[in-house]
């Protein structure tokens, strides 16, 4: 009998081990597709581009003239505000979130801590366009009247006033993210 009940498990176990192999495989088979379909869409983009690189070389990256009459094209005040109003966004967010996933996983009682949770991940679900939207016809009248001539007035040389937009629209995925996956574990 206990032969049996042994022989019995080395086959369940065996059986396990070729469906773990075969999960294995179909999950490489599509990591691998994925950074093929990447170096693919790399190759498509270089390509393409070769009259844009021929007509406005390499230097188009780093200049910051923009004439359409003299065709003259340069692309580094894109890049640079994208970069300095995505880590402006970090900045605010990252703290702001990793606080509030603290919060909701240590500090808050049980059901504050649920019913919050619910809320944030809620407010994750929503795209971060459907809140610069919301910014934009709720924020921007008030902002244009009252805070932007003050702000511009005496700190518009800085550049944190272009990126607090970035870190509210960071801020729910941040928080639910580290909440779900209980970085902070209850003790």
């Amino acid at each position: 009998m206990g032969t049996t009940a042994a022989v019995s498990a080395t086959a369940v176990k065996g059986q396990s081990q070729a469906g773990d192999t075969i999960a294995r495989l179909i999950t490489v088979i599509f990591a691998a597709s994925l950074l093929v379909v990447a170096a693919l869409l790399v190759f498509q983009l270089f390509s393409r581009s070769a009259d844009a690189r021929h007509q406005f070389g390499l230097g188009f990256l780093s200049s910051s003239a923009w004439n359409p009459v003299t065709d003259e094209f340069g692309a580094w005040p894109f890049i640079y505000g994208t970069i300095v109003t995505s880590v402006v966004g970090l900045l605010i967010s990252i703290p702001l979130g990793v606080g509030a996933a603290m919060f909701l996983s240590e500090l808050a009682p049980a059901g504050v801590s649920n019913a919050l949770t619910f809320v944030v991940e809620l407010l994750a679900a929503i795209p971060s366009v459907i809140y610069g939207l919301l910014a934009i016809f709720t924020l921007v009248p008030l902002m244009r009247s009252y805070v932007e001539p003050f702000l511009k007035a005496t700190l518009g040389f800085l550049p944190l006033f272009s990126g607090p937009a970035f870190g509210v629209g960071y801020l729910p995925p941040l928080a639910s993210d580290i909440s779900r996956r209980e970085w902070f574990s209850r003790s």
